[in-house]
Parts: structure tokens; sequence; C-alpha cells
């Protein structure tokens, strides 16, 4: 999605009528999840909500699906400003992730983080989006998912300067700095929004 929403609208679009053509269920889900990623990204959180109403009952065996559907959730939650629908959602990712027999974590339960900490910085729960970043940070860095790992690190430096910590908050930017990928649009945004808190 980063970057073009019309063309990521399009690609779901064509993905979900494909789908139910081959009715693969699946992707099905996946495809209107990634439209309710659109539509909460466009400004339309209650199509985003309506279409996730659609998923996620029918997510049961498909976790990962699951969860990113539930983390959509949480963010147009957050985008509505209702809070606790949104700790709600946050405990249904908890479990969907807990049920997910994968080795290690998956991308969305690592992306998940992100969603986390917006919800704690709503709170503003300083040391829990520390806490959040401190565990989940290395293992970014070890799967070098740079655009994620950006994006935590900026929270994580706003959460230690709402502490007063800023020497580390601003170790924190100059790491983020430099794990920021190139041309990458929505990790630098949030970067320089971090630099001005």
């Amino acid at each position: 999605i980063s970057g073009n929403l019309q063309r990521s609208r399009t690609l779901a679009e064509s993905t979900l009528n494909r789908a139910e053509e081959g009715r693969f269920v699946k992707y099905k889900l996946a495809a209107l999840t990634n439209l309710s990623v659109t539509a909460l990204y466009s400004g339309h959180a209650e199509r985003a909500s309506r279409l996730l109403g659609q998923v996620i009952p029918e997510t049961t065996q498909l976790t990962y699906v699951k969860l990113g559907a539930l983390d959509t959730l949480a963010q147009a939650c957050l985008y509505a400003d209702d809070l606790e629908s949104c700790r709600r959602a946050l405990e249904q990712c908890l479990q969907a992730g807990t049920a997910d027999r994968v080795p290690g974590r998956s991308w969305y339960d690592l992306a998940h983080q992100l969603t986390r900490c917006a919800y704690y910085e709503r709170l503003e729960d300083w040391p829990q989006i520390v806490a959040i970043a401190d565990q989940v940070e290395p293992e970014l860095a070890r799967r070098q998912y740079k655009a994620l790992r950006t994006s935590l690190l900026c929270a994580k430096a706003r959460a230690l300067a709402r502490l007063r910590q800023h020497t580390a908050a601003q170790a924190c930017l100059t790491t983020a700095v430099r794990v920021c990928p190139r041309g990458a649009v929505d990790p630098l945004i949030v970067l320089e929004a971090s630099k001005g808190l």
C-alpha cells in the first residue's frame, strides 16, 4: 500500500474478483482485508470496519489472515477514537497470534506491534511503548524489516522524549535515520514527525 492507494485498491479488487471466481476463500479474505486497509488509509474507517466484519468471522483456521484483519480493525478503532473497541481488538490479536503455530514471529505479528504502540501512545503509557520496542526491535533488525524497524524506533523515540530521556530518544532517531530504507515514504514521514516531537 505504501505510496499508491489507488493502485493498491485496484489490485485488491482484481484479486477479490479472481478469488471469488475461483472460490479461493483464503485469497478472498485476504483481498477484503487489503480493501479494508485502503479504505482506512483513505479516511473511511467505517467502510474498513464493515469489510472486516465480513472477514473476521470466516478466518477461524487462517490465523495470519485473522491477525491482519484484527490489526486493521484495531487501527480503525483508533482512527474513530474508540479506545475500548481498540483494546478488545488488540486482545483478539494476541489470541490469534498465540494460535498461529509457526516457529518464529510472523511479519504480521511484528507489524502489529506498531498498532500496539499507537494504542499505548493514545493512553500516554510511554514505558509500555519502550517495553514493546525493546522486545521486538532485535528481531526486526535480525530479519532486516527496515521500514517496520524505522517506525518502531520512532515510536520508542517519541516515548523516550515524553519520558524526558532526550539522549536516549536522540540515539533511537539516529538509528532510525540509518535504518530507514531509501525511497520508503511512510517510514520517512514517521521519522520526520518524530524528529519534530
